[in-house]
């Protein structure tokens, strides 16, 4: 039988999920881990009153098997790993695959009003950090000087987060309000929804991520073009895509950081990725980079001869470095970068996984993708649509499982959109 919203179990999943977004937001991992091992709990708890059983078919899906399969891949490979202290952080790091399907089930029973209200919640506590991150930025530059510190990392230094993963919180936070707003659920009121709207929106284009601002620019297009009322009336229409025409003209026009990374990317010379050595003095793009990662990905598992069972996650960073140090990239020597390329991956989950788990890991990983492509189709919502794009984009420039807040960004964060609830007659099922 349906659970009832109006009882306290709801309420305190409610507040359970925003101390976890709040906590992840502010890098305050002990909190989170506590929130999530709350959220399971409530979540058991919550399916066992409202069903009369543990067990919700809900808990299995194509998305849920995957992260369950590449958890799996992470402990058989403790059984030939060198390294068993990083095999084993890599283990409890990945935890969160099996956490979030069961943690994220219980949003159908929290009612339509508790949904609203997390949303909302998820949406204040983000500009409340955001304008934290810019007061920070705001007070140093006044004694340095440096314009530096309102872009890109720097502004989020404060919080200690990492500024292409908070970007995507806050396209989070942008999808729900333009979703909200489309359907007058305002925030306040209007006026303050649309003003929270646009700080956000400033504060994306602050943080600097191309990929991020690439797909926000998309989103709105396609509002523009096909779902607002703007679709309707030309003249309306041409004033909007002119005032974006404007928007764009100037930001790449006008000398300013978010101009300057692009450019770089732009300017980056695809034929240094193919030396057979470099020189330390040598800088890659982030392009250059991640291509360069397709390019040693082979060659070191074609060395290893480990395509199907990969280098173990405990090993495969010692691997890396191993091949920075080969190919002669700079490794450190002066106090501003006393590390240079030693300890970054692959930067790319494909690679990553293909690199720690073989074969079998990557096809894991495609099996969860699969799993969310599954979920935006069946939903059929604009907002789980475009953060699935996010994501499975992302994969392929960051390695998003292998740290504590990205594993969260691509596990949960899709699911807070797909079980939504009271929005439909009737509650979604999965594969």
């Amino acid at each position: 039988m349906p659970f009832p919203t109006d009882k306290i179990l709801p309420r305190a999943y409610t507040a359970a999920t925003v101390i976890f977004y709040i906590s992840v937001f502010c890098s305050l991992r002990a909190i989170s881990s506590i929130a999530m091992i709350t959220l399971i709990v409530i979540s058991l708890v919550g399916i066992r009153l409202a069903r009369g059983r543990w067990w919700a078919p809900e808990y299995v899906s194509l998305f849920s098997v995957g992260c369950a399969l590449f958890f799996l891949l992470q402990i058989i490979a403790l059984l030939y790993t060198v390294n068993i202290k990083e095999g084993t952080r890599a283990i409890e790091l990945k935890t969160v695959l099996l956490a979030a399907p069961v943690m994220s089930v219980y949003l159908l029973h929290i009612g339509r009003g508790n949904w609203q209200r997390l949303m909302k919640a998820y949406v204040y506590s983000l500009v409340a950090v955001t304008l934290y991150c810019f007061v920070y930025a705001l007070r140093h530059y006044w004694t340095t000087g440096d314009i530096s510190l309102f872009f890109y990392h720097p502004l989020v230094a404060a919080v200690e987060q990492h500024a292409v993963q908070f970007a995507i919180f806050v396209l989070g936070a942008i999808l729900f309000l333009k979703e909200s707003y489309n359907k007058r659920q305002y925030c306040i009121g209007r006026g303050w929804h649309i003003a929270i709207m646009i700080w956000l929106l400033l504060f994306l284009l602050l943080l600097s991520s191309k990929l991020v601002i690439m797909v926000t620019a998309a989103f709105f297009l396609y509002e523009l073009v096909l779902r607002t009322r703007f679709a309707r009336s030309p003249r309306k229409r041409a004033l909007s895509f002119a005032a974006i025409l404007v928007a764009i003209t100037l930001l790449f026009t006008v000398n300013n950081p978010v101009r300057n990374r692009f450019m770089v990317e732009m300017s980056g010379k695809m034929e240094l990725i193919g030396r057979k050595q470099f020189n330390p003095g040598d800088a890659f793009s982030g392009t250059q980079f991640r291509l360069l990662q397709w390019r040693f990905t082979g060659e070191i598992l074609n060395e290893q001869k480990r395509w199907w069972l990969g280098l173990s996650p405990g090993d495969v960073q010692e691997c890396l470095d191993r091949k920075y140090i080969a190919m002669n990239m700079y490794v450190g020597g002066n106090k501003d970068n006393p590390t240079g390329f030693l300890g970054y991956n692959s930067h790319d989950q494909f690679l990553q996984s293909v690199l720690a788990n073989g074969i079998p890991g990557l096809g894991a990983f495609l099996l969860a993708c699969a799993g969310l492509v599954v979920m935006a189709v069946r939903k059929k919502d604009v907002r789980l649509s475009f953060m699935v794009i996010m994501l499975l984009l992302f994969s392929f420039t960051e390695s998003v499982l292998e740290t504590q807040y990205a594993l969260v960004l691509f596990t949960c964060l899709p699911l807070l959109f797909y079980y939504r609830t009271g929005e439909e007659e009737h509650r979604p099922t999965l594969v």
